[in-house]
């Protein structure tokens, strides 16, 4: 989850995903491409419901 709100708030850029959380690009790309087999679509064809998704997950684990 971490991974992909971090590439979807840095305007889907695996590098600048990578600097914010620390990692390899090569460890955020293999992660995206795996949410993508999950997903069974593209992220570009869903950013904007899985980034309302992950916002939305966040605050209510925020206020438990």
């Amino acid at each position: 989850r971490r991974t992909l709100l971090s590439y979807l708030a840095h305007g889907q850029s695996t590098t600048a995903a990578a600097a914010a959380l620390h990692l390899s690009p090569r460890t955020v790309s293999y992660r995206l491409r795996r949410i993508e087999e999950i997903l069974g679509s593209p992220i570009s064809e869903r950013s904007a419901e899985l980034q309302t998704a992950l916002r939305l997950h966040l605050l209510r684990a925020e206020s438990s």
